[in-house]
Order: structure tokens, then sequence, then C-alpha cells
């Protein structure tokens, strides 16, 4: 079992021939298909994913017929990498004997009607501790206003029997926030119901991943937050080290990396200097990160952690020791061979270090791709395991964090909306796994009829962020019109108030007072072109339109019950890089953008999710006059999910609408929405229907 096909399989490759014209420009000649199968790999270098024996005419750069080849991963395939190895651990079977999630069962063949063991170990044991499930219920209702079915989740995590609690939702349903309420109140109710246990050594922790950065920086955020409430937790940030590259320098020392030497010295050289560098910032408080939780990155945790150890801490002296061995580093001057023998030292006096600095750590955020990081696999022991935003996840992306801490793993909540993700393929054609990851794991379960009828998932039914007439388009389309507002949604809110006003002096009679309109720009005037020499969209008419809304709503006097719109109030989104770019370049003429504490976010799509504004301005950018019906990739189905699911309290969008809606009031063909549901188009002709009627 694995990512990459196996000795014996079939496999095509082509290659390219290319003529350089001598500028900058390179026409493709020829492309030549060779055929063959894998064959073992004997090299077991750490980059090859497989070797192959092709045959094929001409072999012009070999002179032969016949030759072996690699396919080598770069350094963006460590996703790849670290899936392939996940797969192969994970043919040698993943089920632990005794209280463990049955893993073998739950991510190879979900859930089915024969699960009756009962694996959840820690539930099982909440009899052995009086009043923990108690409080633990109180809180969730009492301090956190859970709603019927959060609370139906909660019980679900707390009593189920087999150590995997699943959570479905809408957007805005509250999943994160439920999440982060139940981890939360596990690390605390733990704590104060099984005293004792973490000098034993078997303190309960959390992993908590995410597909994204930006997924699990937010979920994180939630737990900040939640903090106060429930007493003092010591979370960490970690990505696994960032982007690794050769010119790494600090206050003028410069690591220098001979040519021709072996790529693995070079790469662990590189990678010790990016460590090394890491550090000095740490222990100097002089953080490179910009980021608002950088106080939580692992670096700087660490050394501000072990720089507040007593001196009757069992690990005092090797802290003594280790900081005078970080300072030597950069006093002295040392050759490749020298260097190399005292980062070695370093890495032997961090490994202790680590070690009672992990055991004091009760959660790590930390995005899928880094969750089997050594550091984490060799020194942190979870019993816990969070996946958020988990619908869109491949069975490769769980394995990551799943396969590193299998023995200790005692729990694991999933929670995404598999509903916008649907029946889709992933991988496909890629391995003899394709009937395997066709769906998301969520998506099966989702689709599984037992689990829905047994209660072994939850979905929420109530969504907490958006005004009913933001949501109601989402709602019917995408959830059938299943979802209750709450009553916070409904009420007038002192932005919207200022927002409204606004508009109504800017637009007159043309705005309808709403929280939610279109404004079009369909004129061939406005026609979208590449940004610069890119091959992305952009639109400096829609850039124009929402620059100058967004500046007029920043100055805007706010009215009797509104208040004064801040520039942290409005995300931007748009799904082109070059559009992206246009209207950011154009708010930073004007001076508007904001500072890093208070800001205009401006994202694609994919990279908004887990956020939400205020205000949102949606620019789709699209506006072709020899193809005006053309809309590319916007009519993606999650991709408008999460577009158009961001906005609180007011969403203006701007768009090529007239050809679009003309083509809607026609019923051309794939424009016929509701009336024809297997349409390519069919939520994009209800969302931009629901804007234009």
């Amino acid at each position: 079992m694995s990512l990459v096909p196996e000795p014996g399989t079939p496999i095509i490759i082509s290659f390219a021939d290319y003529d350089t014209d001598g500028a900058t420009q390179r026409q493709q000649k020829s492309q030549h298909f060779y055929a063959g199968f894998v064959v073992e790999d004997h090299a077991e270098a750490p980059s090859i994913a497989f070797c192959a024996v092709v045959e094929g005419q001409p072999f012009w750069k070999f002179g032969k017929q016949k030759v072996s080849v690699t396919i080598q991963l770069g350094g963006e395939d460590r996703a790849t990498m670290r899936q392939y190895n996940a797969f192969r651990s994970a043919s040698k079977g993943l089920s632990q004997r005794g209280g463990g999630v049955d893993w073998d069962r739950f991510l190879l063949n979900c859930m089915s009607p024969d699960w009756h063991t009962q694996h959840n170990s820690w539930g099982r044991s909440m009899a052995d501790y009086p009043g923990q499930k108690e409080e633990f219920f109180q809180q969730a209702e009492k301090v956190f206003g859970l709603d019927s079915k959060q609370m139906e989740f909660t019980k679900q995590f707390l009593e189920n029997d087999t150590g995997v609690s699943v959570l479905f939702g809408a957007t805005g349903n509250g999943k994160s926030f439920t999440v982060a309420v139940a981890l939360m109140l596990y690390l605390t109710t733990n704590k104060k119901f099984r005293k004792g246990l973490k000098e034993l050594g078997n303190h309960h922790r959390i992993l908590v991943t995410a597909t994204s950065d930006q997924a699990t920086d937010d979920l994180l955020r939630k737990c900040i937050e939640l903090d106060p409430t429930l007493g003092n937790q010591h979370f960490v940030r970690f990505k696994g080290g960032g982007k690794i590259g050769a010119n790494l320098s600090d206050q003028g020392n410069v690591i220098d990396i001979e040519v021709g030497e072996d790529e693995r010295i070079k790469r662990e050289n590189i990678e010790n200097a990016y460590w090394h560098m890491m550090d000095i910032d740490a222990r100097s408080g002089q953080s490179k990160s910009r980021s608002d939780l950088k106080e939580f990155d692992f670096i700087h945790d660490f050394h501000k952690t072990i720089a507040s150890w007593s001196h009757d801490h069992p690990q005092a002296r090797i802290v003594a020791i280790y900081n005078a061995f970080v300072d030597g580093l950069m006093k002295e001057e040392y050759s490749r061979a020298q260097r190399a023998k005292l980062f070695n030292k370093k890495k032997e006096l961090e490994r202790t270090l680590y070690k009672a600095y992990f055991h004091g750590v009760d959660a790590v955020f930390v995005p899928l791709i880094g969750a089997s990081h050594p550091i984490l696999e060799a020194f942190f022991e979870p019993t816990l395991l969070v996946i958020d935003d988990a619908a869109i996840a491949v069975l490769g992306d769980l394995l990551t964090p799943v396969i590193p801490h299998l023995t200790g793993l005692q729990h694991v909540i999933l929670a995404g909306d598999p509903v916008p993700v649907g029946d889709r393929a992933l991988n496909k054609g890629r391995n003899e796994f394709f009937d395997l990851t066709d769906k998301t794991l969520m998506v099966q379960l989702f689709l599984d009829e037992y689990c829905q009828s047994d209660n072994r998932i939850t979905e929420l039914d109530q969504q907490h962020r958006m005004q009913p007439e933001i949501f109601g388009p989402l709602n019917q389309t995408y959830y059938h019109g299943k979802v209750l507002d709450t009553a916070p949604v409904n009420s007038k809110d002192a932005v919207s108030i200022t927002a409204q006003d606004y508009f109504r002096k800017t637009f007159g009679a043309a705005y309808a007072n709403g929280n939610r309109f279109g404004v079009d720009f369909s004129n061939p005037e406005n026609a979208s072109k590449n940004w610069r020499a890119s091959k992305s969209p952009c639109n400096h008419a829609e850039a124009t339109a929402i620059v100058d809304m967004v500046q007029g709503l920043l100055s805007h006097k706010p009215p009797i019950g509104g208040r004064q719109i801040e520039p942290r109030d409005i995300l931007i989104n748009t799904p082109f890089a070059g559009q992206e770019t246009e209207i950011r370049v154009r708010l930073v003429r004007k001076g508007i953008v904001g500072t890093a504490d208070d800001k205009i976010r401006i994202a694609s799509p994919l990279n908004a999710r887990g956020q939400e504004a205020n205000i949102q301005f949606i620019s789709l950018c699209l506006n072709d006059p020899a193809k005006p019906l053309n809309t590319e990739f916007i009519a993606d189905r999650e991709m408008l999910n999460i577009m158009f699911s961001r906005a609180k309290h007011m969403q203006i969008v701007v768009g090529n609408f007239r050809p679009w809606t003309t083509a809607i009031m026609n019923k051309d063909k794939g424009w016929e929405g509701a009336s024809a549901k297997t349409a390519r188009r069919y939520e994009f002709v209800e969302i931009i229907g629901s804007l234009w009627p």
C-alpha cells in the first residue's frame, strides 16, 4: 500500500523537447511518450518517489532505446513524501490491541454495522473520576452557551464507543467554536479531576491540525479567546521550520555551503543554520514572525519556557550549558567539519530539553503537512487528535498525523463541511488507490446511511455568523434550507447601520437598503485582462470601484446607532491572484490598508477559510467580451461556498452580471439553475440569480 505506484505497475512518461529562441521564450518542438513498468527502488533516496524502466524512441540525450528513470520530488512535494511514508506504515496495520481507536476500520473501511467494540478508553474510564462528565456538560452549556446540537456533539464526544467523534456543519454553524470548547474542557477537566496523572506520565495532550496554516491559526485564536475563562493552558504553534533556503544570514554571519558538497550534508547544514538563526532570534526577543500569534511559535516559546525554569528545575544545568553553547557558536569562527560536530552536540542538548519542554505542553497546533515532523514524533505524546476542516483532507493527509502518534492516541475529532466538497475525484489516475481516495473520508461518512441513522456523527443545524439575507441563498442552494438562523444574526448591527447610510448617500435610489447586493461592470470597456506579464486575470474597473467604496466607508461619519467603520471590519475576496494583487496595490497607494493590528484583509477564497468580517467585498473579475458567459473556475461549487460565506453583516459583489443574468432568465443551456440541478453551473446560477433577480 503506497501513495505511489508499486513495482510492476504499468507507466507512461512523457518528455517535451524545447527549442529556445535566445530570448526569454521557449517553444515546444516535440513531445515523446515512453512506456514501461515501475521497478524496485534500491537507492532508498529520500527525495526519490519511484523508479521505472521505460522504452521508446528517441532517447536523444542517452543514445539508447531503453533506460531507467527516477521520479524525483522537489522542495514543494513534502506533503507527497509524508503521505507516502504514512501509506507505507499503514500497509502494516494501524490498530492497537486494547483501548485505542480502531484506525484500520475507521480510516480504511469507514464505520460499518459490525463496529460494536468499545474503543473509547478515555470515555470508558470517566466513571472512575466522579464529577468530570457533569462539569464538562455544565460548562459547555452554561458557560459557553452551546446550542442543542452542539451539546449533542459534546455528549457524543464523551460517550461514544469508537473513540471517534465526527462533527458536520455548514459554514457559520460554529464548528470550530464547538471543537475549541470541547478541547479546552478536555484539558481543564482532565487536569482538575485526574490529578497526579501528569506526574505518572499520562498527561492528556492534544494535537490540533487542519488542512492549512490559516485554518490551524484560526482554531488557535478561538482557543486563546476561551483561555481566560478556563485558566492558563500551554499552547504551541508549530510549522515545522518553514521554508529553508541557502541564503541565510544573521547580522553578517553568513553560512557558506561549498559547491559540490554532498546534497544530504548540504541540506543538513542549511537546516541547522536555519534553526540556529531562529534560536538567536527567539533568545534575543527579536522574532521575525509578523503574526499576531508569534509568541506561540515553537522556537520562540521553547526559549521563553526554558528561560523561565527556576534554578532548582531538573534541567536547569542543561539549560545553562545550552545557552553558553549557543552563544559560543555565534562568537567563534569554525570550519565546516567543526561546525557540523558542534551542531550535533547542540542537537544532543536540545533532545534533553525538548523532552522536558513538551512534557509541559498542553496542545500543539500544526497543519497536517507538519504533523509528522521528527521533533513532534519524538517528543510530543498526544492523547487526543483534532482535525478541523477535515472534509477536504484526503486519506494520506489524515494518516500523516496518525502514524507518528499511533500508540498514544485515545480519541480523535473530525470537523468539517462535506456538502460543498460533494462527489469529486481526488488524485484520479495517480495510483492504485484511486477508488479508495475518490471521496474524502468525511464525504464517505456523510454518505454512509448507517453512520447517519445510528447517531455516530453530529450535524449542526444553526448558523451563528451571517445575516439571513446573506446566508439564505447558500442555505437553499447547498443545505436545502435546513439550517436555522439564531436570534443574534437577525439583530441590527452598528456596522451595517453605518454601511447602509453610506450606500444610500452614494447610490441613491439604486440602493434598496439591503445587506447584500451586486454591482454590475459588464460593459466591454470594463473587460478583464492579465495582470502585467502573468496569466492571472485582473479587472481594473472592479478594483477601482471596490477601493473607492472601501475608502468611502472608512471615512463615512456614522449616523445615530452606527459606529465608525475600521479597516479590520473589511474583507476582500477574489478568485484570482492577479486581481488580489491589483486591489492590494491600489489600497497601498491610497494609504488605507491599515496597520498590523487593524488592517483590511485581502485573500483568495481558499485562503479565506475560517475568516469572517463585518463587511465583505467580492470581485468576480471575469469579463471577456468575446466570451461573455465564460465563468472558468469561479463556478466551482466548493469555492463559491467559501467565498460567499465570509460576511457577517454586509456583502457587496462586483461582477459581469448582465450577460450572466440574461442567460439565467432565458434558461440557456447550462444556466437553468434549480430546474436542472445536474447542470455544471447550478450553484453559480442560484447564487448570482439571488443577487440580480
